[in-house]
């Protein structure tokens, strides 16, 4: 975990000059906010690792700073990645199962990405 009072003590800088080379790039940065980034036990707060690449910058690599970059989320491995929810009234989802079950859907997902492509496909016709 990082420790930003070692890496200022470390690097011979105050709270103040980490707090300008941040600001620089997060203008809401703050003496508050730093006050919780050095106590992340009882916040659970930390920088960002943009923020410590600029602390880096400025004042080189000592210790009390990340050792390395935390990984990004992966891209999910799915053929379809992007999510639609919609929230229905009982009467509507009951009339929804109906109609899935009369038009032998056998999930909403294909009920739903059909009524889609024919309302895209109708849009197309139009113009």
């Amino acid at each position: 975990m990082p420790n930003y009072p070692e890496f200022a003590e470390a690097a011979g800088i105050g709270s103040r000059q980490m707090i300008g080379a941040i600001r620089a790039a997060y203008p809401a940065y703050s003496k508050a906010t730093h006050s919780m980034v050095c106590h992340p036990d009882r916040y659970g707060v930390r920088l960002t690792d943009e923020a410590e690449a600029i602390l880096r910058t400025a004042y080189g690599d000592h210790p009390g700073l990340a050792s390395k970059p935390r990984r990004q989320r992966k891209k999910p491995v799915r053929t379809k990645p992007h999510r639609l929810v919609v929230y229905l009234p009982d009467d509507e989802h009951d009339a929804v199962l109906r109609l899935m079950e009369k038009e032998g859907f056998a999930t909403a997902q294909e009920l739903l990405r059909y009524l889609i492509n024919t309302a895209l496909f109708e849009s197309e016709v139009r113009g």
